[in-house]
């Protein structure tokens, strides 16, 4: 599919729709088939089928395109992704066993429903305003009782309405591939849908390995998709019971959006919008857009922060490089060990790391009938058990136990969950976990001011005490002036006295004899 006809908007299938001369409703039956250069048209006009090339290609096609789209953007499903045409004079028809097929000049079969579903009616296959293509007896027109559907076999695209997911009992698995490139959309390197193996979960392969691990539903989302919330305007769900397990995408045909999600050729996830109203995309990768989403960047028990480039990856408090000096030249797949081994019961506890994206699922357990407080009882008395988180964070319910190494951690201060990880004795009073950096940040915001604070008073209490005792200490000097007697000099007093005379002598103590002074000589002399 195309975005607005720019590759570097994650261009899905690029493609030319020639010229259509002749519409030919929404069905297709034994006696009318679809020729190339006619087109079925739902019946809400919503989505169109017919041959086209893709770009830069001699290859023709089947397949089917939102109405509205004008020809530089793009399909939604494909029906010859393995069997393309060299020709322009293909045919869409109802075969003389009930399957639809596509038929090239020579009448030769190209393609084929290849439904095994017998009846003795007459079959149709009608392109259905969801923009799913059913084969169908008909005058019946119940889902269930389809023969064949198109939402059955997705190519790179997820309508609403569609599963992607498993039937678990039919054993059938719905999942989105890419094309090669933009020009060839056979099937290409990735595929994105549901894994079985321990938690179910949702996962893109390159090939034969994990690329992006979106994860399990929690309730709310998928941990690897923090900022895609369902909504009214965008509704999504997830089921999983004993037959089915898949998420899918919910109309909401007021709304006036439509919505999907695509895998590009590229390998990148992306979930888009269309907007009928103002004709225009509403682009948004969300998987995998950075090297933290890639699948176990940082190896067993690292975590990723793409906030700390360029050094991303960190042990998880009480865990060491494996390799000190593969992890100095920031190579980090061999992953992070226990900084201190333990015995299985000897007084080991749980160390709670906050706002992470929850682990790789493969290993885990679900236990749905139990809270947390129960979950760490019964993780602490399996000694296989080595971590346990809330299953469902909508409900505060249900709880997952991870048995052996703990892979794909990163940090997501938004939307992320806590996790309680199984260590020795001595790590827990090591204090808090250094993932939780959201933690960090808002104990230094608190505690820096504070301290800033009480250095403030304190120095204010410091400059007004000095101001004081300056004060006291001025009123002190200002005291003793008063007090102070004045000193004489010798001949002042030896004049006052006349010269010590006998006769102004008026008597003798302690302190040596005392004299009258003539206080005219004083005054005069003084002044």
């Amino acid at each position: 599919m195309v975005i607005n006809g720019k590759p570097s908007l994650t261009c899905f299938l690029c493609f030319y729709i020639s010229l259509r001369n002749s519409k030919a409703g929404d069905t297709v039956t034994s006696t009318l088939p679809l020729t190339d250069g006619q087109t079925l048209l739902s019946a809400g006009g919503r989505f169109e089928l017919g041959f086209f090339n893709p770009q830069s290609s001699p290859n023709r096609y089947l397949g089917i395109w939102y109405k509205e789209l004008t020809s530089d953007e793009g399909i939604v499903w494909v029906a010859n992704r393995q069997t393309p045409l060299s020709e322009t004079n293909s045919t869409l028809k109802i075969s003389n066993d009930g399957n639809l097929i596509i038929v090239n000049k020579n009448g030769s079969i190209v393609w084929s429903s290849n439904s095994s579903s017998p009846t003795q009616s007459i079959v149709s296959a009608q392109l259905l305003d969801s923009g799913n293509l059913v084969l169908k007896d008909q005058n019946d027109n119940t889902p269930s009782n389809y023969l064949w559907q198109s939402f059955d076999h997705p190519s790179d695209t997820l309508l609403p309405g569609m599963k992607l997911g498993w039937n678990l009992k039919t054993g059938m698995n719905l999942f989105l591939s890419s094309s090669k490139t933009i020009a060839d959309v056979s099937i290409g390197n990735y595929r994105f849908g549901i894994d079985l193996h321990g938690v179910p979960q949702l996962l893109l392969w390159q090939g034969e390995d994990v690329r992006f691990r979106a994860g399990y539903w929690n309730g709310v989302r998928f941990p690897g998709f923090p900022s895609m919330n369902p909504s009214p305007l965008f509704p999504y769900n997830f089921i999983s019971n004993e037959e089915e397990v898949y998420f899918t995408l919910e109309f909401n045909n007021q709304s006036g959006v439509g919505q999907l999600m695509a895998l590009n050729q590229s390998g990148i996830v992306t979930y888009v919008l269309w907007n009928a109203i103002i004709h225009n995309w509403v682009i948004n990768n969300i998987g995998p857009v950075d090297q933290c989403q890639y699948y176990n960047f940082c190896g067993a028990y690292g975590w990723c922060n793409i906030n700390n480039g360029p050094v991303l990856c960190q042990c998880l408090d009480g865990f060491i490089p494996k390799s000190a000096d593969e992890w100095n030249s920031m190579y980090y797949s061999g992953g992070c060990v226990k900084r201190t081994n333990f015995d299985c019961r000897n007084g080991e506890g749980f160390l709670k790391f906050s706002d992470v994206k929850v682990l790789d699922t493969r290993n885990a357990v679900l236990k749905s009938k139990i809270g947390l407080s129960e979950c760490e009882e019964v993780c602490m008395n399996n000694c296989s058990c080595t971590a346990y988180a809330l299953a469902d964070i909508k409900e505060g319910s249900g709880c997952l136990l991870w048995f052996g190494e703990l892979v794909d951690i990163r940090s997501y201060p938004v939307n992320g969950q806590e996790l309680f990880i199984k260590m020795a004795a001595s790590e827990i009073d090591h204090g808090k976990p250094e993932i939780n950096d959201k933690r960090r940040v808002i104990l230094v915001a608190t505690c820096v001011p504070l301290l800033l604070g009480i250095l403030l008073l304190g120095l204010i209490k410091y400059t007004w005490n000095r101001r004081k005792e300056n004060e006291i200490g001025k009123e002190n000097i200002e005291d003793s002036k008063e007090l102070e007697l004045p000193m004489l000099d010798f001949n002042i007093l030896s004049a006052a006295t006349g010269n010590f005379s006998y006769s102004n002598k008026i008597g003798e103590g302690g302190f040596g004899p005392v004299y009258k002074v003539i206080h005219i000589h004083i005054h005069h002399l003084l002044s």
